[in-house]
Order: structure tokens, then sequence, then C-alpha cells
């Protein structure tokens, strides 16, 4: 059982990153210094990676301050320099102490920007909800102890962040989720994201 969440940890992130580097070497490259590289008003998706910080003391107890993340956003709709809509697809997994927490949030969002369409330096903020799918083990629990439980719930998130220009951005979100078996799933996902 512990080699299949392996794997399968394993090929998301894998899967996630080859999308990346596919996205990053599809970009057109530069000539000259007049050409110009596919803008991030007109990109239709985005890859991030980063850490989640579970808000709940006794999450971050049983799993560590810190959970791996990463996520895709798709563009469905944008108007540049004003806003963007997104399908996202996240992934959190951390094991500890026989202890697991794994969320796969799939939502959809709205971002809004702010500062001058013309800055390379964009902020922006935004607010999405949708379907969180969580698996949580607890060694403590004798009724989840060895298989865990399942459970989707409804949630949301506010995020604010900024573009950084050359599709590069940085994006910090609040998730609210609620508790599963007595593990609250509340916290901040801190990423660094390219846009292709």
């Amino acid at each position: 059982m512990k080699f299949g969440n392996r794997f399968m940890h394993r090929a998301l992130f894998g899967a996630l990153a080859g999308v990346g580097l596919f996205a990053i070497c599809a970009l057109p490259g530069r000539a000259d210094a007049g050409d110009v590289t596919v803008s991030p008003d007109h990109a239709i998706g985005a890859i991030r990676g980063g850490i989640f910080l579970p808000t709940d003391n006794a999450t971050s107890k049983n799993l560590g301050k810190y959970v791996g993340s990463a996520g895709l956003d798709i563009s469905f709709a944008q108007s540049p320099y004003s806003y963007r809509s997104n399908i996202s697809v996240d992934y959190m997994e951390e094991s500890l102490h026989g202890n697991n927490l794994r969320m796969i949030p799939v939502t959809v969002n709205q971002i809004w920007y702010g500062g001058s369409g013309v800055s390379r330096i964009r902020p922006y903020f935004g607010l999405g909800m949708g379907a969180y799918f969580i698996h949580v083990r607890d060694s403590e629990d004798p009724s989840i102890a060895s298989n865990g439980d399942n459970k989707t719930d409804y949630g949301g998130f506010a995020a604010i962040g900024s573009d950084l220009g050359s599709n590069l951005f940085v994006d910090l979100r609040y998730h609210v989720v609620g508790s599963v078996e007595d593990l609250n799933a509340d916290g901040f996902q801190a990423s660094l994201g390219v846009r292709f």
C-alpha cells in the first residue's frame, strides 16, 4: 500500500513538472532584444510549485509545518490587464509518523489585476471555490490508522499575488476547507509559477 501511494505521489509531481517543462520549452524564444515572448496577458495556463502551511496547531504537530504543493491553472476567459478566469487543480501531500494528509482541490476561480496595464509587475487578488478531495490517515485513530479516510468537501480560497514579468508570478492563497477526522485542512499555500 505504501509503495502505491509513493508511486502515485511521484507520478503526479512528475506529470506536473513535465507539463511545466514542456510549457517553458514551447514558449517562443528571443531572436534578438526586439522580439517579445508570449505575453502573460495572453497565456492560457500556468504551473505552480511551492508549499502548503496548515494553520491548525494539531495538524502541524501531526504532519509538520510544511507540506509540498503543486498546481496547474487553465484559463478559460480573460481580459488583458483586467481579469483572468481559471480552472485549477492542486496537489498537496505530506506523511509523518504514520499520519498522512493528501488534498486535491479542483476549483473555479477568478483573479483581478490592479496597477497599470503596461507595468511588468502587476499585483492581483482572487477568489476561488470548488471540490476538495481529501485523504487523511491518523496513526492514533484505530478506525483509520491502516487505510485512512477519504472525504470530498466543498471549500474555497482567497488569493493575492503578482505577475513579475517574463511569465513568472508569485501566488499566496488561503484555503478554507474544514476538518476531516480531527485534522483541520485550512492553511496557506505559497507558490512560484510560470504562465504559458
